[in-house]
């Protein structure tokens, strides 16, 4: 399934906010992507997280999951070493 997301407010790739609860397993993987706060890292296909920030545009990500069913309206949250790099809502599934 891809999954696809709009963000929340205006926040750019620019931008980058501090994540003041985020644990630090990011030796794992520095990129860590959480579902409704539950991290998918284990669910994702390797190299399908895409995120698009085209100026004068909604930032917006994609990804595939593995034997998950997500509802559009989940909150999606993306960091990179613990930096909140997308933060949004599901709003298109396809199957």
């Amino acid at each position: 399934m891809q999954f696809a997301s709009s963000g929340l407010g205006s926040i750019s790739l620019a931008t980058i906010l501090n994540d003041p609860g985020a644990s630090n397993d990011e030796a794992k993987s520095p990129i860590v992507t959480t579902l409704n706060g539950v991290d998918i890292r284990a669910l994702m296909l390797m190299q399908t997280l895409q995120i698009d920030d085209t100026l004068g545009q909604p930032v917006t990500a994609s990804f595939t999951l593995k034997d998950s069913a997500p509802q559009i309206g989940d909150v999606v949250q993306v960091r990179y070493f613990s930096q909140v790099i997308f933060a949004g809502f599901i709003d298109r599934i396809q199957r």
